[in-house]
């Protein structure tokens, strides 16, 4: 079963992949590699299985591979965010599983990223070799002080039935509906609401609204249908309605919208099961 999942990490020479951003912010995903968030400065939120984690400029968060989870800075913060190969990282991590995702230890992670950098930027024969010691040394100490347990995640239990949806809305966007979502997860109305909103940060409307507006932003840069036609191809139900929730996420309106505008993800760019959930606005400073 296809689920809607970030793409896959290419990992070169290393099994480390750390990237800087400001303002980061990105939609409720999941994907196969471990991932550190580590605030260099500033303030972030966390959510990740339902559950909000702040963190604070110094603070970071492991997520476990398969999790779903989102991440939202405050304006001007800067995130290091740094995805972990699981395969080869496994031999240490087991099933070991941290229970909470804020490391509590003093690992000086801001020299250690900042090495890490470094070597990846070196690229010579050893510097991969260097990276993996780097990131291995920091789990295998961040395993020896956090409390952890044994994982006995269900995966193919209600965590797994929200990822179903999350591809299903991306798939019907057009014409799904709370009243259809909520039956999907076999959930009552009110109970889906919160579980929905405790989930992906947002409520089911602003979600589904932000990926309908992802198409249309697409489709109107093709250029080959006209903004009525859009509209209706989106799931609105009037032009007005569409007008406003697309200025309302776009800042434009659908005839001034830039040629080069990009939204939420580029959908050429992706395949079908996969996809880029950083929203428009996030910085990338250090690749």
């Amino acid at each position: 079963m296809k689920t809607r999942f970030e793409k896959r990490t290419v990992f070169a020479h290393a099994h480390i992949f750390p990237r800087k951003y400001r303002n980061v912010q990105n939609l409720p995903h999941w994907h196969h590699e471990h991932e550190l968030v580590f605030v260099q400065s500033g303030q972030a939120s966390v959510m990740y299985n339902g559950d909000l984690f702040t963190l604070t400029e110094g603070m970071c968060a492991f997520l476990h591979s398969g999790e779903i989870h989102s991440l939202r800075a405050d304006c001007g913060a800067v995130l290091i965010v740094a995805k972990l190969d699981a395969a080869h990282f496994s031999k240490i991590i087991g099933d070991r599983r941290l229970r909470s995702p804020i490391l509590t230890g003093e690992y000086h992670l801001e020299d250690l990223f900042g090495e890490l950098f470094e070597e990846l930027k070196r690229a010579d024969a050893y510097s991969g070799i260097i990276a993996d010691s780097l990131a291995a040394g920091l789990i295998v100490h961040m395993l020896r002080r956090e409390p952890s347990e044994q994982d006995h995640t269900d995966r193919n239990g209600t965590a797994e039935k929200y990822k179903e949806l999350l591809e299903l809305i991306t798939r019907g966007y057009a014409y799904m509906t709370f009243d259809e979502a909520a039956a999907f997860m076999h959930f009552s109305k009110p109970y889906f609401s919160q579980y929905f909103y405790r989930h992906a940060g947002m409520t089911f409307t602003r979600y589904l609204n932000i990926i309908k507006i992802s198409f249309a932003v697409e489709k109107l840069l093709a250029g080959h249908s006209t903004v009525t036609e859009v509209s209706q191809s989106c799931g609105f139900n009037t032009i007005r309605n569409f007008n406003r929730v697309f200025k309302e996420l776009t800042g434009y309106t659908p005839n001034t919208l830039p040629q080069n505008y990009n939204f939420v993800y580029d959908l050429k760019e992706y395949t079908d099961s996969s996809f880029d959930p950083t929203l428009n606005g996030t910085e990338l400073l250090e690749p």
